[in-house]
């Protein structure tokens, strides 16, 4: 009987294959946009989920003593044990601190810096749920210990047994032998990611990332009050500093305002896609209904009750909805890894068998089919209640709420097209604004134990004619800067005040293209440390000096030797901040500039210097532009998500599109014979044919561009530095919207407009 039933149904649907298909590949849009999204929105809410101890773990913040209005994880070394001592809210606390290191040597095998080394406390085991697969908590962080990853086990010992085994690592302050004490897997995504774990070393360290372990029942923000009540008891690193001390649990550590802000636009972008995709849905469901009306009749007339059509049309749209959502799951596995690609996420298949998400997948169906049912029901009273003569003219697609959410529709992906547009612009608006940097110089660092090799470095790069300028610093102008707080009496009245540090020797500034606006650039005999320094034109006018060359900088040694141009460093959200360049020669820093043309030649003449004064450590470089543009990689992933599902969402459209105007020409043939006969010309059918698309279009239009401007001006918001939205992009939107729609069903209008008119009067 069902497959009798089945088979019915599948006739019904393969002798209307167009529309059956549209209908079909809508849902399929629709069901895997929405699963990759929802997938994504639960597994970020799932880091952390396996810790036992999940909701009761905060970590430590304080006020930057140094930035106002914002915040640090680094604690000093002494406050968690204080607090955990002084506070009996406090069950256990851990410190976490990552290691630097040059090499590690184990079975024989050398690795460089490409693994994460932490150092931690045995309470780290008291918080976090990690299971041990080799070894035991018990006595695991003692010194000269270390534990491995279940990874970086594989990596150093293949498939022998890590335990017991020693290794060595290579630091800034010697070799040290450490036995593998435990081996342990992470049972779900964290934030925290070691490759190796080590004991804490408090003497050597000024601050770290502390954890508290609340006990049970404990009230986290009237512990905080608590705490901000006592701060001067509570050992600090920054003397004569007010600051607060904040709790934050592992929700609000993982769903940052740039995570929450990704996830509602995920949950906006879902949303918008299940309801155009639901929309064709019904749409052309019922459009198809309505092509069926002779037999739907033919039903009533010989005694079928709404009960029975229900039933015969919840088999057709069942059997759809279930066809869709087979070939949804094989799409969502099939696109993951592009999905992943677009969203910078790493999204497994094994995600999706998440409880919470395969209850929401269910819910999602069960929905779909439910408003289904409630839809054609609706459906039949209203245009079923007695058998409709063959001759019926109703068509739905002139129902006044259908057309609204036409309008709708449109007015959806045209502000999808605004938003598409204007972050394109602001992307490319980030990478092509002079930041008073040579994008192009090289930056690379030499490893601990050669540093004393720079001069040598920078001396033999000099030699060959594809390299430029040649510079040694302390950092990187753009990856890493010194925040100095300096004090001074101006007459009396004690000052103080807050800027960047660069520390570069006397070809910093001409290596970087950093343009000096007044003074001289320093003498190149300068050796090791110079009281001499430049300032860029923010902190002139914060000093507010007047003939500031030869001048001491107000709170230091320094001599201000010029006036720099301002330049960027953090990125184009936030402005340029006062900044000091000291020239000084300290730092295994090296910043190359290659001549133009000559690039793959000097990287080269790079490789080939490491190779002769490194030995066999790996070589790593970076561009300045690269590395600033890191910076703004979230908006390039941003863009690149919301115009894959701009894209999806008008094709989604365009497709309903087609659909419906498919039932309208059908529906208007005789109509359009008739004109023609009576003298309408191909325009003037045309015209008629497609005034009603171009109506909603306009209407949708209206509707967008407001909605869209005020989106994204308040995105553009959160950046100092940033493109206009400008009128033409809401203009090209809406012509966009408009090619897009007529290109859809010009086809089908073209072919109604020069059909042969006696053809058309004797379709049926």
């Amino acid at each position: 009987m069902i497959i009798q039933q089945l088979s019915k149904t599948f006739r019904v649907i393969l002798r209307r294959k167009t529309i059956s298909g549209i209908i079909v590949l809508s849902l399929i849009v629709g069901f895997t946009t929405v699963f990759l999204l929802t997938g994504f929105i639960i597994d970020e809410y799932a880091i952390d989920g396996f810790h036992k101890n999940k909701n009761r773990i905060v970590r430590l913040q304080s006020d930057d003593p140094w930035v106002e209005g914002q915040k640090m994880n680094h604690i000093t070394f002494a406050a968690p044990e204080y607090i955990k001592n002084n506070f009996p809210e406090v069950e256990d606390y851990c410190q976490w601190n990552k290691h630097n290191y040059d090499q590690i040597v184990a079975d024989n095998n050398t690795y460089y810096q490409d693994l994460d080394l932490f150092e931690t406390n045995p309470g780290f085991f008291n918080l976090f749920s990690y299971q041990f697969i080799e070894g035991s908590p018990v006595n695991s962080l003692s010194d000269n210990n270390v534990i491995l990853s279940k990874h970086t086990a594989q990596k150093f010992f293949s498939d022998k047994k890590a335990l017991g085994n020693q290794l060595i690592i290579k630091a800034r302050g010697g070799d040290r032998i450490y036995t593998v004490s435990g081996v342990v897997t992470q049972p779900g995504k964290s934030h925290i990611h070691f490759d190796l774990l080590t004991s804490i070393n408090g003497k050597e360290l000024r601050g770290t990332d502390a954890y508290l372990l609340l006990k049970e029942n404990t009230d986290q923000r009237k512990l905080e009050e608590k705490l901000n009540l006592q701060t001067s008891s509570i050992p600090f690193f920054w003397e004569g500093k007010t600051v607060n001390l904040y709790l934050n649990d592992l929700k609000s550590i993982n769903i940052t305002p740039e995570v929450k802000s990704k996830i509602r636009i995920s949950m906006a972008i879902a949303a918008i896609v299940l309801f155009i995709a639901f929309f064709n849905y019904i749409n052309l469901f019922f459009n198809l209904i309505m092509d069926r009306r002779k037999e739907l009749g033919m039903i009533r007339i010989i005694g079928g009750t709404n009960i029975t059509l229900v039933k015969k049309l919840g088999v057709e749209f069942s059997t759809l909805i279930f066809i869709a959502l087979i070939i949804s799951v094989i799409a969502v596995k099939s696109l993951l890894p592009l999905f992943n690609q677009l969203n910078g996420s790493d999204l497994s298949f094994n995600s999706f068998f998440h409880p919470q998400l395969l209850i929401i997948i269910f819910m999602i169906v069960c929905g779909v089919v439910i408003l289904s049912l409630f839809s054609t029901n609706i459906f039949i009273n209203n245009f079923l209640q007695t058998p409709i003569p063959i001759t019926s003219g109703v068509v739905i697609g002139k129902n006044k709420k259908l057309s609204i959410i036409n309008a709708v529709q449109y007015s959806v992906s045209i502000a999808l097209i605004i938003c598409t547009i204007t972050l394109y612009r602001q992307v490319n608006y980030i990478h092509n604004k002079p930041i008073g940097l040579d994008r192009d110089v090289i930056e690379f660092r030499l490893p601990a134990p050669f540093g004393d090799k720079k001069l040598a470095f920078k001396n033999s790069l000099l030699n060959n004619s594809s390299i430029e300028k040649v510079s040694v610093c302390s950092a990187s102008p753009v990856r890493e800067a010194s925040m100095v707080s300096w004090k001074y009496d101006d007459n009396g009245e004690k000052k103080e005040y807050t800027t960047l540090l660069f520390q570069g020797d006397e070809d910093y500034l001409n290596t970087l293209h950093i343009e000096l606006i007044e003074g001289k650039e320093t003498n190149s005999n300068t050796t090791g440390q110079s009281n001499k320094c430049y300032i860029n034109e923010t902190m002139l006018k914060l000093l507010q000096l007047k003939d500031p060359i030869g001048m001491i900088v107000p709170g230091s040694e320094m001599e201000i030797a010029g006036i720099v141009k301002d330049f960027h460093w953090k990125g184009l959200e936030s402005l340029v901040p006062p900044a000091i360049v000291a020239v000084n020669k300290e730092g295994r820093n090296l910043l190359v500039k290659i001549r133009d043309g000559q690039y793959d030649d000097g990287i080269q003449v790079i490789k080939s210097v490491w190779k002769e004064l490194i030995a066999d450590y790996p070589f790593e470089y970076y561009t300045i532009g690269g590395l600033f543009n890191d910076k703004h990689r979230k908006y390039e992933i941003l863009v690149k998500f919301i115009s894959f599902f701009c894209s999806i969402s008008i094709i989604l459209s365009s497709m309903g599109l087609f659909a419906l105007s498919l039932f309208s020409i059908q529906r208007k043939v005789k109509e359009i014979g008739i004109r023609k006969v009576n003298g309408a010309n191909v325009l003037e059918i045309l015209g008629m044919i497609n005034s009603r698309l171009l109506r909603w279009i306009i209407v949708g239009f209206l509707i967008a561009c407001p909605v869209a401007g005020y989106l994204m001006h308040h995105w553009l918001g959160r950046f100092a530095y940033k493109t206009s939205l400008s009128w033409w992009i809401f203009a090209l939107a809406g012509v966009l919207a408009l090619g897009i729609a007529l290109l859809t069903v010009s086809w089908q209008s073209w072919k109604a407009a020069t059909r042969n008119p006696v053809e058309a009067l004797r379709y049926e």
